[in-house]
C-alpha cells in the first residue's frame, strides 16, 4: 500500500518517502523536513493515533491525513479531534487521495504565506507598544503582566486608535503562548456570513463559491491565541455561536457535523460600550460576562498628553527610516502645541500625521510659529503648532479651506501628478477630482486649475 501511494505521489510531480515501522516515522519526518504525513490507524508496534500524537508535539504545523477501514470511522474522528487534518475511509480512488494530497499542500502555503505575512508587518509596521510614561499607561502596563502568564479571557475597550491591538500584542508577547500563533480578526470588515466561515471554517459545498474545505481562525490559533477586534459588531447568532466555543472548546464548521476541539486564548476588542449594547438588544449579557474576565479600558490619547512627545519621537525616527527621509525636526514648542491638541483620532491619527509630514518634507524645521494642519487624510482642524503649506496661514482657516491648501501642496510635491497625490492622501482618483472642485468654491486652485 505505501509502494503504490509513493508510486501515486512521484507520477504526481510530488516528493515522497515510505517507512514500513511507525517507530522510525519521527526520525524521518526530522530528518527530511517532511511536512505532509499520511498514516493508518492499525499498524504494527505503535497505533497510529500515538504516532499522530508524536508527529504534532515534533511540529503542530504538520498536516496529517489519516487512512482508516469504514468500520472505524470514530478512529478517524478521534484523530482529527488529536489535530489530523484530514481523513481518508478505504477503499479510496488514487485521484481522491491526489486530491487530499494537493488540499493539504495548499494548507501548508497557506500557512507559510501567514507566516511571510505575520513577519512582513512586524518589520514594517511601527513598534509602538505601549510607549509613554503617564500613569494610565503604567497601570495598563502592570495589569498587562500580571495576567500575561494565565489564559483568562481579556476585553480591550477604548475609543478608535488608542492602541487596542498592542495591548494585545504585548500580552502575547509576555505569555507562554507568544510561540503559538497568534491569529488576528476584525469583526467589523466582514459581512455576517463571510464572518462566520473566517472564524469557523467551512466544508465543500456549505454555500454557492465553497468549492473546497476552508480551516477557519480557531483552527488556525488551535494552541495559541486569536484577538477578534471590534466584537462589538458581531451578529447575534455569531455570538451565540462564540459563547459556545468559550463554554465548551468546541464547534463545528458550517456544513459540517463533525465536534472540533480547540485550545484558544481569546483576547476580544471594542470602542463601543457593550452595557449599552446589551441594554439595547445587541450583544448578549452571557457573552459579555466570559470576555470581560479581565477588563482594559485605554484611555484617548487627549487624557494621556505626557505620551505624546515620545510618540511623536518614535514615529519621527520610524517613518524617517523607512522613507529614507531627514528626520523632522520638532521644537519643544511644537511638541508643546501638539501635545495640547485633541487628537481625535488618537495614536492612529498622530501616526499618520507624522508619516504625511516625513513624506512631505513639511516637517523639517516644525516650530511653533507657523500653523498645522492635523488630520486623518489631510483634513482636520487647525492648531498653532508648526507646519508650513507653502504659504503660512496668518489666522485660523476653515476646513474647507484648510484640506484645499493641503490637497494644493500635495500635488506641486507631486508635480501634478493626481495619481501619485491620491495615493498619498489615500483616497480615489475620482474623489480627488470631486475635491478640486470643491476647492474652486473656496478660492484655492491646484494643478493649473
Amino acid at each position: 500500500m505505501a509502494d503504490a501511494l509513493h508510486d501515486c505521489l512521484e507520477a504526481s510531480g510530488y516528493t515522497s518517502v515510505t517507512c514500513n515501522d511507525p517507530l522510525d516515522a519521527a526520525n524521518l519526518v526530522r530528518l527530511k523536513g517532511i511536512e505532509i504525513v499520511v498514516l493508518d490507524i492499525q499498524m504494527p508496534r505503535l497505533d497510529g493515533l500515538e504516532l499522530l500524537a508524536q508527529l504534532r508535539e515534533l511540529d503542530s504545523n504538520i498536516a496529517a491525513i489519516v487512512m482508516t477501514a469504514h468500520g472505524s470511522i470514530e478512529k478517524a474522528v478521534e484523530a482529527m479531534q488529536l489535530g489530523a487534518y484530514d481523513f481518508l475511509s478505504k477503499p479510496f480512488s488514487l485521484d481522491v487521495f491526489v486530491l487530499a494530497i494537493r488540499k493539504a499542500v495548499e494548507r501548508i502555503r497557506l500557512v507559510r504565506q501567514n507566516a511571510t505575512l505575520a513577519d512582513q508587518v512586524r518589520r514594517l509596521t511601527p513598534s509602538v507598544t505601549m510607549i509613554g510614561s503617564s500613569e494610565s499607561l503604567s497601570r495598563i502596563r502592570d495589569v498587562v503582566r500580571r495576567v500575561a502568564a494565565s489564559d483568562v479571557t481579556l476585553l480591550i475597550t477604548g475609543e478608535s486608535g488608542t492602541g487596542k491591538e498592542l495591548v494585545a500584542d504585548d500580552l502575547i508577547k509576555s505569555s507562554n503562548r507568544t510561540a503559538k500563533p497568534f491569529v488576528k480578526i476584525n469583526c467589523a470588515a466582514l459581512p455576517e456570513t463571510l464572518l462566520e466561515s473566517e472564524l469557523f471554517g467551512h466544508e465543500r459545498g456549505a454555500f454557492t463559491g465553497a468549492v473546497s474545505r476552508q480551516i477557519g481562525k480557531f483552527e488556525m490559533a488551535d494552541g495559541g491565541s486569536l484577538f477578534l477586534d471590534e466584537v462589538g459588531e458581531m451578529s447575534m447568532t455569531t455570538q451565540t455561536k462564540l459563547l459556545r466555543i468559550i463554554q465548551e472548546k468546541t464547534f463545528q464548521r458550517l456544513g459540517g457535523h463533525e465536534n472540533i476541539q480547540v485550545d484558544v486564548r481569546l483576547i476580544a476588542a471594542t470602542n463601543k460600550d457593550l452595557l449599552k449594547e446589551i441594554r439595547a438588544g445587541n450583544f448578549r449579557e452571557d457573552l459579555y460576562y466570559r470576555l470581560n474576565v479581565i477588563e482594559v479600558e485605554l484611555p484617548p490619547l487627549r487624557e494621556r498628553a505626557d505620551d505624546i512627545p515620545p510618540l511623536l519621537e518614535h514615529f519621527v525616527r520610524y517613518f524617517a527610516e523607512k522613507h529614507g527621509k531627514e528626520p523632522a525636526k520638532i521644537s519643544s514648542g511644537a511638541k508643546r502645541k501638539l501635545s495640547q491638541f485633541s487628537w481625535p483620532g488618537n495614536i492612529r491619527q498622530l501616526k499618520n500625521y507624522v508619516e504625511r509630514i516625513t513624506l512631505l518634507d513639511l516637517g523639517k524645521d516644525l516650530d511653533a510659529d507657523v500653523n498645522v494642519l492635523v488630520g486623518n487624510s489631510g483634513v482636520g482642524k487647525s492648531v498653532n503648532a508648526g507646519l508650513d503649506f507653502g504659504g503660512r496661514f496668518d489666522h485660523i482657516v476653515s476646513l474647507d479651506e484648510a484640506e484645499a491648501l493641503y490637497i494644493r501642496r500635495v500635488l506641486e510635491e507631486t508635480k501634478g501628478n493626481r495619481t501619485h497625490a491620491a495615493q498619498i492622501l489615500k483616497i480615489d482618483p475620482k474623489t480627488l477630482r470631486a475635491k478640486l472642485k470643491k476647492a474652486k468654491s473656496v478660492g484655492i486652485t491646484s494643478d493649473g486649475e
